[in-house]
């Protein structure tokens, strides 16, 4: 189970005190749960899901915005906009 690996990797990088690895478990649940959230709503919605939206993908945390704009900022790692790469749609 991918939530289990995580929560394992943020013990052990707590009892290490490495911060970074703390950091990188934290991102990785959050967007663990967001992609498994937008796969169901895919299976739910099929491309409607994506009608008059653009797909955008955060290159630091592989966070998915599906949204009109381009987020200003990663809501899981902070990134800039400048980070996002569109995947899906037109400029």
């Amino acid at each position: 189970d991918v939530q289990q690996n995580y929560l394992t990797l943020s013990q052990e990088s707590e009892k290490h005190g490495d911060r970074g690895s703390l950091r990188c478990s934290t991102w990785g649940k959050k967007v663990s749960a967001i992609h498994k959230s937008i796969i169901a709503r895919y299976e739910k919605q099929g491309e409607a899901l994506f009608e008059g939206k653009k797909v955008w993908v955060c290159e630091a945390c592989g966070f998915i915005a599906i949204s009109e704009e381009v987020p200003t900022m990663c809501p899981i790692c902070k990134a800039p906009s400048s980070r996002f790469s569109l995947i899906k749609g037109e400029v």
